[in-house]
């Protein structure tokens, strides 16, 4: 696939590291591996969420052995996102990383403020990136490549700011925010630095093997993940009037209000609530068909690039954010990385794609460039389509998306998305011809 050659999927897995080492200094500064704090979260989590009962009995399990689970469960945080970042035995640690954030999954399900895809996206990210990587031994291949130590200082040093700021923004460890905020931004630059050191002992990738995923299957992959998931929210937005001049306006007025995000953006907000009449059905067809291009692997440069902004416009509008809706006083605020997860690996794709289309030639290539199903039989991609509608049904139906009405928004999803990956299989026909 023509684009940036950059070691997007690595750069995923040093991602997933980034969200645990957060989690680890987050919770180590809430008391969470302590026994007694431990115990209580447990404890709030079996009261208040939809876990399948047998989920929630290895979650009781856990709480009758939190004089000791409870430092064991840091210790396997900060170990496995530091690994991650290293990029060691990067296939297994992303396996461990897929199977955390799927057990935060089933122990959220329809807990109060928790989005369903929240720890879904992280978990389903996280098995890709693994599969496309699987076969990678302790160091695996380079990350950083021919890049100059200054490059790499350069990298690590803008990363680990955004990172100290974004942690900041979001006051996930109360009045510990800063002190959590420094300690994961000194210890991301000690660990991006070390790994930048060893990169000279890793293999090139020219000498890797092929893994499980190809890097162009595992990208289809993750498109069609941020399509899915959109395809939900714009049910989700409807069923909850969010798509209405009025909805749309009070939503916006309230994160003006409420973000930490800086005064520029919260004038921002500001001006669409003033707005609102005309914005409104703006943003609701921009979100539609986002949506759809995505589905059909259509314009995949620019649909990602402004799905990349949409993100990070709601990322920031979220900082800082009561988690729940409508919300209440003293909730928890909204997980730094809800939707900061979901805008840098859209951003990562946005850039390999987006450069692919501008290097592509002629029109078809640009519209068209790159096929999910491939040679399959079309019974199988049939199969496909009408499998990936049920799962994603099935994702909302537990998690019940957005309260009373989630019956219908995840009927609504499932159908609509295999709608759309059947007639992918047409698209994907006019791509071969």
């Amino acid at each position: 696939m023509p684009g940036i050659k950059a070691p997007w999927m690595d750069a995923i897995l040093v991602l997933l590291g980034t969200v645990m080492l957060t989690e680890f200094f987050i919770h180590l500064n809430l008391g969470t591996f302590t026994p007694t704090v431990f115990h209580q979260t447990l404890l709030d989590v079996l009261q208040q969420s939809n876990a399948p009962h047998w989920w929630k009995t290895i979650l009781s399990h856990f709480d009758k052995n939190s004089l000791w689970l409870a430092p064991v469960s840091g210790a396997f945080l900060l170990l496995t996102s530091s690994c991650l970042i290293l990029l060691i035995y990067r296939g297994i640690m992303g396996l461990i990383a897929a199977i955390f954030f799927l057990g935060l999954w089933l122990s959220y399900l329809a807990y109060p403020g928790i989005w369903i895809f929240e720890f879904l996206f992280p978990a389903l990210i996280a098995l890709v990136a693994t599969l496309s990587s699987l076969r990678f031994r302790f160091l695996g291949p380079q990350f950083f490549g021919k890049l100059s130590w200054l490059y790499r200082i350069l990298i690590t040093a803008i990363a680990a700011i955004i990172l100290y700021y974004c942690t900041i923004l979001s006051k996930n460890a109360n009045e510990l925010t800063a002190i959590a905020s420094v300690e994961i931004a000194i210890t991301f630059t000690v660990l991006m630095l070390i790994s930048a050191g060893i990169d000279r002992y890793r293999i090139a990738e020219n000498k890797v093997l092929p893994s499980v995923l190809s890097k162009t299957i595992a990208t289809n992959l993750m498109i069609l993940l941020i399509a899915a998931m959109l395809i939900m929210q714009v049910f989700s937005n409807h069923a909850v009037d969010f798509f209405s001049v009025k909805g749309f306006q009070s939503l916006s007025l309230y994160y003006a209000k409420q973000t930490s995000a800086p005064v520029w953006f919260k004038d921002f907000l500001l001006f669409s609530s003033k707005n609102a009449a005309i914005l409104t059905p703006l943003y609701t067809v921009f979100e539609i068909c986002i949506a759809i291009l995505l589905t059909l692997l259509i314009l995949r440069g620019p649909a990602l690039l402004c799905s990349f902004l949409l993100f990070a416009a709601l990322s920031l509008s979220e900082f800082g954010v009561a988690a729940t809706w409508p919300p209440r006083p003293n909730d928890p605020k909204t997980w730094l990385w809800e939707l900061l997860f979901i805008t840098i690996v859209t951003g990562f794709l946005a850039i390999q794609e987006t450069t692919a289309f501008i290097q592509a030639k002629g029109l078809k290539q640009k519209l068209l460039n790159g096929s999910l199903y491939g040679k399959l039989p079309i019974f199988l991609q049939i199969v496909i389509a009408i499998s990936a509608g049920i799962l994603l049904w099935l994702a909302g139906y537990l998690h019940h998306v957005f309260g009373s009405q989630y019956q219908t928004i995840a009927l609504q999803s499932g159908i609509t998305f295999s709608i759309l990956l059947l007639l992918l299989i047409f698209v994907d026909r006019k791509r071969s011809h």
